[in-house]
């Protein structure tokens, strides 16, 4: 679907509700791959990029506010990036972008509380899924897959490798749960390591 597209955001809503009667825990998971330095990228990248990481967000939360409201154990929880705190010329609309994201959801967290709708935010760096193909083919074409994501695992991330969904999956239910039930406002990195400054 695509998020930039605010009736079909209102379509695919309206069906949730009518499917699930109600919406108790929304996940704010728009994004993609948009390499390039500031420099390279135009205008219409950015604000295309803009409209996917932070338009739909905002979209997407204050349209299911009312019945994020009539839930007992409301949630958001948005999908953002370690570039939002260590940002990276390579990717630096995703770098501006999810800054951005971080601020809209502690924003949200302190106009929520009081409602008892606990927002928090996930930071992911390198989870290993087919976006890292199209940024594998306009970073280093040259190398094989294999080898441009164990360069960037060595070069990038303090374990030495991609995550894996369900890693990023189970900080999502954590967040989802009971057990979360006194968090709002957190931004929690799901990276190994990557964003810390580490090696020479």
């Amino acid at each position: 679907m695509d998020v930039r597209d605010a009736g079909k955001l209102d379509r695919f809503i309206d069906f949730a509700v009518q499917k699930l009667g109600g919406i108790d825990i929304v996940v704010n998971n728009a994004g993609g791959a948009h390499p390039g330095s500031g420099e390279t990228l135009d205008d219409d990248a950015l604000l295309a990029d803009y409209n996917i990481k932070v338009l739909s967000w905002q979209r997407i939360i204050r349209r299911t506010l009312p019945y994020l409201r009539q839930s007992d154990q409301s949630r958001i929880i948005t999908i953002g990036s370690v570039y939002q705190h260590s940002p990276d010329y390579r990717f630096f609309s995703t770098s501006v972008h999810r800054a951005a994201g971080a601020n809209l959801t502690q924003a949200w967290a302190a106009e929520l509380a009081k409602d008892n709708i606990l927002v928090n935010s996930i930071n992911i760096g390198c989870i290993h899924t087919p976006q890292w193909d199209n940024i594998h083919q306009k970073r280093n074409p040259e190398l094989s897959t294999q080898e441009f994501l164990d360069r960037t695992a060595a070069e990038d991330i303090p374990l030495g490798r991609f995550g894996k969904p369900e890693e990023l999956a189970a900080a999502v239910a954590f967040l989802a749960s009971e057990r979360a039930s006194y968090i709002t406002g957190a931004i929690l990195d799901v990276a190994g390591g990557m964003g810390l400054r580490f090696g020479p």
